[in-house]
């Protein structure tokens, strides 16, 4: 199993609560958790580095700065699509 995670608790943000993003994980907590269940953890790092700097003053030092998620619908009339030929299942 791959399980790609949001990092740190304390980068939730207005893009956490736009996409229902509940809580973020530090690698010791989600070892933690996964040692509560039959699977084994055999590799684990946070990838997203270049990133980190920017999302930091993006959702944390520039206050207000944005009230909904970093996420755009690129492809609009694909997605309207997707959502009916899906029964309308998944409201994105």
């Amino acid at each position: 199993m791959v399980l790609n995670l949001p990092a740190y608790q304390w980068l939730h943000s207005y893009h956490d609560r736009y996409v229902h993003t509940l809580r973020r994980y530090t690698i010791q907590s989600l070892k933690a958790q996964i040692a509560k269940t039959p699977f084994e953890c055999i590799f684990a790092t946070y990838w997203n580095a270049l990133l980190f700097i920017p999302l930091i003053i993006k959702r944390k030092i520039i206050p207000g700065f944005r009230r909904s998620s970093d996420v755009r619908e690129s492809l609009p009339l694909l997605n309207a699509f997707l959502r009916v030929s899906c029964g309308g299942k998944h409201d994105a």
